[in-house]
């Protein structure tokens, strides 16, 4: 149950940062899944708070909107940087020349 609750809360925080951001933008979901090269449906079903998606349509999602994605797990100190996970591949670094 407490997965339940979590995991609801999640996709509700990751909606509204995702349509929060789209709109500050001046993005319509058309814009922002051409910029992304994913679908509309993609982005219409994130702002739904679907999370069943490929990871790779929501790094690039995330990538467009400039939110940066960090993990933790019990054995980590400190979180994992957008910039661990660009070495990766899952995501590229910003601000390099």
């Amino acid at each position: 149950m407490f997965e339940t609750l979590f995991h609801r809360s999640f996709e509700e925080e990751l909606k509204n940062l995702i349509i929060e951001h789209r709109k500050k933008s001046h993005l319509s979901q058309s814009d922002l899944a051409i910029f992304a090269g994913v679908s509309r449906t993609a982005v219409q079903r994130l702002e739904q708070g679907n999370l069943t998606i490929q990871l790779d349509t929501l790094l690039k999602i995330l990538k467009i909107l400039n939110i940066q994605l960090y993990l933790q797990g019990p054995l980590n100190d400190k979180p994992t940087s957008s910039f661990s996970l660009a070495a990766l591949g899952l995501i590229t670094k910003t601000g390099e020349d």
